[in-house]
């Protein structure tokens, strides 16, 4: 037997049925209070749920956004490495060159 039932059980030995009454009223109103802050738990869980939903959106779009940023930054660096070894060749060649006028010119006041 509940506690509820006891005290029930114990009422109706002692009191007549407005005591009854009145202590149901009030164990109605403690219930309807209870309930009311039950709810609002939920309500307040239920708001955490939809920020945090809201952030996994946010941090999926933003994760996105990055992965392609470093694709990006991941071809800028292919691309400057491309440059540099092509300014490598060019420097080179014209080396090359400036040798080559150079022998030719040693042959012709030769």
């Amino acid at each position: 037997m509940g506690d509820d039932e006891f005290t029930l059980l114990h009422l109706r030995r002692d009191y007549g049925k407005d005591k009854m009454v009145a202590y149901i009223i009030r164990r109605f109103r403690e219930l309807k209070v209870e309930l009311g802050k039950t709810n609002a738990e939920i309500d307040h869980l239920n708001e955490e749920i939809k920020k945090r939903d809201v952030a996994k959106t946010i941090n999926d779009e933003l994760s996105k956004e990055v992965r392609k940023n470093i694709k990006k930054e991941e071809m800028y660096e292919s691309y400057r490495k491309q440059i540099k070894d092509l300014e490598k060749s060019l420097e080179k060649a014209k080396r090359d060159n400036q040798y080559l006028i150079y022998q030719l010119n040693q042959k012709k006041k030769a």
